[in-house]
């Protein structure tokens, strides 16, 4: 993600072939069959990657600081087919503020 309005909401995905970084650029762009993507964002980008990326696995990685989260995050979250958060806390306020997704905790290292 890069910053941008295209979404209105201050980045968007960066839909360029080459990138400065002479460490990272024999990495990028390079085709590989997946069944599986995880992404690591805010929900509200959850759907433009389930349209990028028709018949792939959705896995989201997230997390909120309080106890209760955005009041249109279960909608976007239940679209997933997986979740990850980095704490029991983070599942258990999830849960509570109706994701059925199945969660797994995956701590940030």
């Amino acid at each position: 993600m890069v910053p941008g309005k295209a979404w209105r909401i201050g980045y968007q995905p960066f839909l360029g072939t080459e990138i400065e970084d002479p460490e990272l650029f024999p990495l990028c762009n390079i085709q590989i069959e997946y069944d599986t993507l995880i992404v690591h964002t805010v929900p509200e980008y959850y759907p433009m990657w389930a349209r990028k990326e028709p018949g792939k696995r959705l896995i989201g990685y997230t997390v909120w600081e309080t106890d209760r989260i955005p009041d249109h995050w279960p909608g976007l979250l239940n679209k997933m087919d997986h979740l990850l958060v980095p704490t029991h806390w983070n599942k258990r306020v999830f849960e509570n503020c109706g994701v059925i997704t199945p969660i797994d905790v995956v701590p940030h290292t």
